[in-house]
């Protein structure tokens, strides 16, 4: 077992150094690491072992000190040192992290840097607009103003409730100007002169332009430390912290969310919460509908009915869904322009299962934590590393499994206390 590791136990320890890559950096999570390749944009988990080796080379250890620690720390024995030393540096050169290599290989722990906001290159088609189509929306989301032309009439009443109370009287001087347009093979939203995103059935009309208008409003964000990434999450909060439920579709984020705001929360974010750079309050509100999908109507439907009256919308998944905006709160007291998170719950929703709750280690939720965020440059540097692991170390993250969401809104308050 290797102790906590610190950088600084091995300065001057050394003689020949490998030639070490500057591109590369490590960042220390308890025993074990995250290696950002920002040129490359890819991100790797290092194990114990590992991280220990790198902080060597790192350092200019010779390989004979450094075979000796990996004994001494890791219960290595000599021939398993020096193989494990090996293989490890010759995997490394191959992903081009030590000396002059060229990335060839992948690692175990690899991750691919993602891009939260993906826009077609082709340009819009010529439009032919529906004979019923509206001549103009207008919604404030975030900082933009946004006026959506084309839209059939009778999907107005629906967009709105899908955007919940961003609708706006009034825009600024200057909206963003978004486009609906009937095209022959389905409809596409065009933003000026590039296509956001498209869709093939008019059933599937409200949740990509309710999707790609919060999109289009987050890469809008003048000051991108007041929105420098977002995280595929769902975001309540009460009389104090937030609570952040993030996590794949179809893990009962969603529905959670549903029974908390039933349960007198507020709702910060339905489905993309969106993070500024201060660790104090993080989370800037976007609240919207619930997108419930067909498995959670019936829940969510006992202690609310009318969700079992809502239009039924079909995403390009294929999933049936409903936009559900209970009363809050926020109609009175207004939304907060930040919040400050007091707990990470990675919700999974199985029907009749019992309820289990287990506190995360950091490096666990880092790991989980990072499948569902994205930087808003689309770029992962040293200091967004940093960030995160900074805020999972301040806040404690649970695992919480649930088949009943009375259970889980009670699991909920008694850890956000």
């Amino acid at each position: 077992m290797i102790g906590r590791l610190s950088k600084s136990a091995f300065r001057n320890q050394g003689a020949s150094k490998e030639a070490f890559s500057a591109r590369a950096s490590l960042h220390l999570m308890e025993d074990e690491s995250v290696l950002l390749d920002p040129q490359a944009q890819r991100i790797y988990r290092l194990n114990q072992a590992s991280t220990l080796l790198w902080c060597c080379f790192a350092e200019g250890w010779s390989e004979t000190r450094t075979q000796a620690l990996l004994e001494e720390r890791c219960g290595l024995s000599p021939e398993l040192a020096a193989n494990f030393m090996a293989s490890t540096q010759a995997e490394w050169r191959d992903m081009g992290l030590l000396g002059d290599g060229l990335s060839q290989g992948a690692a175990e722990h690899e991750r691919d840097a993602p891009s939260p906001s993906q826009v077609d290159p082709t340009p819009p088609p010529a439009a032919m607009r529906p004979s019923t189509a509206l001549t103009r929306l207008r919604y404030r989301i975030l900082d933009s103003d946004i006026e959506l032309h084309g839209l059939p009439e009778p999907l107005a009443d629906a967009m709105d409730e899908a955007l919940g109370d961003h609708g706006s009287a009034r825009l600024g001087p200057a909206p963003v100007i978004c486009t609906l347009i009937d095209a022959a093979d389905g409809y596409v939203l065009s933003d000026g002169d590039r296509v956001v995103d498209r869709c093939a059935a008019l059933e599937a009309v409200v949740p990509m332009v309710k999707a790609a208008l919060i999109r289009i409003a987050i890469d809008h964000v003048a000051d991108h430390a007041a929105a420098f990434a977002v995280v595929h999450a769902a975001t309540v909060y009460k009389d104090g912290p937030a609570v952040v439920l993030p996590g794949p579709s179809g893990t009962g984020k969603s529905t959670l969310a549903a029974s908390l705001v039933l349960d007198g929360w507020d709702l910060a974010a339905e489905d993309t919460t969106v993070l500024n750079d201060d660790h104090s309050s993080p989370v800037r509100p976007l609240p919207t509908a619930l997108c419930l999908k067909r498995d959670a109507w019936p829940v969510i439907a006992a202690a609310a009915p009318e969700v079992e009256r809502l239009t039924i919308h079909r995403r390009a998944d294929g999933k049936s869904v409903r936009y559900f905006t209970p009363r809050r709160k926020q109609e009175t007291t207004g939304v907060p322009p930040a919040v400050p998170i007091g707990l990470i719950a990675f919700p999974r929703y199985m029907g009749g299962a019992p309820l289990s709750v287990r506190r995360l280690t950091l490096i666990e939720a880092f790991d989980r934590f990072l499948a569902q965020f994205y930087p808003v440059s689309n770029r992962f540097d040293g200091k967004t590393i940093d960030w995160l692991i900074d805020l999972l170390r301040d806040v404690p993250a649970i695992e919480l499994c649930y088949g009943d969401g009375a259970e889980a809104v009670e699991a909920i308050r008694t850890w956000s206390k």
